[in-house]
């Protein structure tokens, strides 16, 4: 299974961060899912809580466009 999760940031500190954290590593560990999770407004940053490495995270700064990015890699 595939899923994509489309959120604002990743490297804050709140609650957003946190599950994303939590369900991907688990979806990951026990279902073996492919995740794709697409982080708006960011540009190279380091997640404040720990992202499985399977999880592919792009970034995507300000004015680019979103389909564009994600089925482009």
């Amino acid at each position: 299974m595939k899923l994509l999760y489309i959120v604002n940031q990743l490297h804050g500190t709140t609650g957003q961060e946190r599950i994303i954290a939590i369900k991907t590593d688990y979806f990951i560990r026990n279902y073996g899912y492919n995740i794709v999770v697409v982080a708006l407004d960011e540009v190279d940053s380091k997640p404040f809580f720990d992202i499985n490495h399977a999880v592919k995270k792009i970034d995507l700064p300000k004015g680019k466009r979103l389909f564009w990015m994600v089925f482009q890699k």
